[in-house]
């Protein structure tokens, strides 16, 4: 196996195919290359000894036995190639011709890393922080230890996938639900505020509905977040009634000073 030393002219292929595009003779030999070829043949060379992948000879051997299409998803260098050997019998050679895939698959890839590292972040938090699909299914749900409802200690796993009004209290649910009509119709973050009696205590809770959008602006579901706001609410509170107890306080003032004559 080898490379002809310029047996027929490299202009016979396309100058302007972008591509790389190669034919081969059926015991592997390169006999033609159009420029894109022959920079990523070089490519591959810079990073190993063999002259081509050994993988594109595995095909081109298949090819001689029984003349079928055969694709070969390639690395090289940076790139990710979908290499297509195509027998052309009448003139005793196989083609292949190569695409660049690397944008399909790094596509593919980055959603699974992003997903993990949003998990990772939502696992960090303190508060309670899960997203619904559009049909209101868990996706994440993340249960930080002080903002436990009135449900069971559950593995978050085992809400993924259940409707929320299944699993959150209605005291919860029904608020949140307002608000996710609102975000569809929307697409902004929107708030919402509730009460649970918790341990013989009713706690206080702040939370936000925000949309989960894709890069083509479609929705796809929903992210809510919900914080224990019950110690500001306890000061909010505490001020209030003081100064309620001050008005007051001045109001008996003044209604018992005596009325002076002038």
């Amino acid at each position: 196996m080898g490379i002809q030393a310029n047996t027929t002219p490299q202009n016979s292929l396309p100058k302007n195919l972008s591509n790389p595009l190669i034919h081969f003779s059926y015991d592997g030999t390169v006999l033609h290359t159009n420029t894109a070829a022959q920079t990523l043949l070089n490519t591959y060379r810079s990073t190993s000894q063999s002259i081509i992948p050994s993988a594109w000879m595995d095909a081109i051997h298949k090819l001689a036995q029984h003349p079928e299409h055969t694709e070969v998803i390639q690395h090289i260098g940076e790139q990710v190639f979908s290499c297509m050997f195509v027998p052309a019998p009448d003139k005793n050679m196989i083609m292949m011709y190569g695409v660049d895939i690397s944008p399909r698959i790094f596509a593919e890839q980055t959603p699974t890393n992003i997903d993990e590292q949003l998990r990772s972040l939502i696992a960090s938090m303190d508060d309670l922080v899960f997203t619904v699909d559009l049909m209101g299914r868990f996706l994440i749900y993340h249960q930080a230890a002080h903002t436990l409802h009135d449900t069971p200690v559950t593995p978050s796993q085992r809400f993924v996938g259940k409707p929320y009004s299944a699993v959150l209290p209605p005291e919860m649910s029904a608020p949140m639900a307002q608000a996710i009509e609102q975000v569809k119709a929307t697409l902004r973050t929107e708030h919402f505020e509730y009460s649970l009696t918790i341990d013989h205590e009713v706690r206080y809770f702040s939370a936000r509905v925000s949309p989960l959008i894709t890069p083509a602006i479609k929705l796809t579901g929903f992210t809510i977040v919900s914080s224990d706001v019950t110690a500001a609410k306890q000061v909010r509170q505490r001020q209030q009634r003081l100064l309620e107890l001050e008005q007051l306080h001045l109001s008996l003032i003044h209604i018992s000073e005596p009325t002076r004559p002038y």
